[in-house]
């Protein structure tokens, strides 16, 4: 495994790309800031990817990989920069709201309901 090159002070390129893309930085914006290409952010952020987590505030048995596609993480990733939090504590919290208020039916759309 390649060793993590430090970026804008964090251990990893792929920590500074999850910070950036936490701050609301495009892709592109994100390629340019770190002189990397946009191919090279994609790598980054591909789910699974998630050893910069630590640096914001989650610990590796914390964390839990989110197979989600790009738009949904970068709402996700909107909302959470705004609660001041991680996408993965913010997931766990609208999974945990939806269980505890019995919201199934009304998040799912559910017409049987």
């Amino acid at each position: 495994m390649a060793r993590a090159i430090r970026t804008l002070g964090l251990p990893s390129r792929t920590a500074a790309c999850v910070k950036l893309v936490h701050e609301g930085l495009s892709q592109a914006q994100i390629a340019e800031k770190l002189g990397i290409s946009i191919k090279a952010v994609e790598t980054s952020l591909k789910p699974g990817r998630f050893e910069a987590i630590s640096e914001f505030g989650m610990t590796d048995d914390e964390v839990m990989p989110l197979p989600l596609d790009r738009g949904i993480f970068g709402s996700l990733s909107r909302e959470a920069v705004r609660r001041r939090t991680t996408v993965q504590k913010l997931v766990l919290q609208i999974l945990a709201s939806v269980a505890e208020d019995d919201l199934f039916a009304a998040v799912l759309d559910d017409p049987d309901a």
